[in-house]
């Protein structure tokens, strides 16, 4: 199987986190910095020359069309949001022949085994055959009908219980041929991953490994940081409430809004039903 990691990131040439941490655990495969046409593409192509790695690629695309061609939930669209560049890589997958994309953020900094050991929930950091992991997901989605599968990350071990998810989020592992489009400048992995489910297509997020990654923070340079402070919580939450008014309200919480599973998902009906 042929596949690729898509490294969506903007304004940090200097700063390729989820490369060197790809790297440093053991993935010796395809890397593509997946960037807009609006950022100093000068700087990643110097990155790369100096990075002499035969299997790291760069791919621009072209920000003021996908603009005029995306869905962003809004007349409006702000320019510095994931979900061109997410839409930008499930582009480039198909137009560069892979079968798998591993579509991720630019700021993961490790990995680690998630296992349950004597009642309570372990960790041990991967600093080796990122490949053969990597590879166990793909063959698992080859084998399966799976468009998509995610991975965890600390908020799903919150109280020493692995929990099993149903959303795509900051690393995700898709099937190249069975098309997703990305909307939503708001929580796009939410809106996104909800739309696909409800048209009969499998998202899965096991809990056998997560990832970690910087915590945020308003100096950070580049990302989504000053968007999401600049915006109030309902504010953001009223993108998946406009997407799903069937399944998700606001709600004073941390997130701004509630999910009720009962009417996110689609339902297997008993085979007695069946007219004959």
């Amino acid at each position: 199987m042929k596949y690729a990691v898509f490294i969506c990131t903007h304004g940090r040439a200097d700063a390729q986190i989820t490369f060197r941490t790809l790297r440093d655990c053991g993935y010796t495969g395809h890397i593509v910095l997946v960037t807009d046409n609006e950022d100093d593409n000068k700087a990643y192509q110097d990155f790369i020359e100096n990075e002499h790695d035969e299997f790291l690629y760069h791919h621009v695309f072209d920000k003021s069309v996908s603009i005029r061609c995306e869905d962003s939930g809004t007349n409006t669209p702000i320019r510095n949001t994931h979900l061109y560049a997410w839409n930008a890589c499930e582009d480039c997958a198909i137009e560069w022949h892979y079968d798998y994309a591993i579509i991720v953020d630019d700021d993961l900094t490790g990995f680690r085994y998630r296992y349950e050991e004597g009642g309570h929930l372990k960790s041990q950091p991967i600093t080796k055959n990122m490949d053969k992991l990597f590879e166990a997901y793909l063959d698992y989605m080859d084998k399966s009908n799976i468009s998509a599968l995610s991975v965890a990350d600390a908020r799903n071990y919150i109280g020493g219980k692995a929990k099993y998810g149903r959303n795509m989020n900051t690393l995700v592992f898709r099937k190249v041929k069975d098309i997703i489009v990305w909307k939503s400048e708001m929580y796009e992995e939410m809106v996104t991953s909800l739309l696909e489910q409800q048209i009969g297509k499998f998202i899965f997020q096991p809990t056998f490994f997560q990832y970690d990654t910087k915590t945020m923070a308003k100096n950070v340079k580049g990302g989504m940081e000053e968007i999401y402070n600049s915006k109030s919580i309902f504010n953001r939450s009223a993108y998946v409430v406009m997407y799903h008014p069937s399944c998700i309200s606001f709600d004073a919480n941390n997130t701004g809004f509630r999910l009720k599973k009962d009417n996110a998902f689609p339902k297997l009906i008993s085979s007695r039903h069946k007219l004959l």
